[in-house]
């Protein structure tokens, strides 16, 4: 054992007579009024702290549903030109989805106006809704 080591049961049984020393008294409670005060400083700080990061998320939470709201407003807004056209069987994997769109616009539905390339700024087919063809995005 080093000697800045206490052995436990030599401390156990010097104790309740230190405890009638007062000026060991003394020590204890301003050791424990030191620590007390220690301890009420650093907990009146992290409270402060926790408050202001509190804030801060509250901040940040708000911006994000700002946010979600702006994207949900764009996505909307992205969309309104948009044609979905359902029941296009896929031809293979390499299919020309702007001539399938053409076929359909200009010789099956009968367009008063051609539909031309300059019309369309992006076709292609979206995820499956259920097990038939994948829907066209005009």
């Amino acid at each position: 054992m080093r000697s800045s080591e206490i052995n436990i049961e030599s401390f156990i049984q010097a104790f309740p007579s230190a405890l009638e020393n007062e000026n060991i008294v003394q020590k204890l409670k301003s050791v424990n009024s030191e620590f007390h005060g220690e301890v009420a400083k650093t907990l009146s700080t992290l409270s402060g702290s926790l408050s202001k990061i509190q804030e801060h998320i509250k901040s940040l939470e708000h911006k994000v549903k700002q946010l979600e709201n702006d994207y949900d407003n764009l996505e909307q807004y992205t969309r309104h030109n948009l044609l979905r056209i359902y029941g296009i069987p896929e031809n293979s994997q390499n299919e020309d989805i702007y001539n399938t769109v053409f076929l359909l616009l200009n010789d099956r539905i009968g367009l008063q106006r051609q539909i031309t390339a300059s019309d369309i700024d992006r076709a292609h087919r979206v995820s499956r809704v259920n097990t038939g063809s994948r829907p066209i995005l005009v």
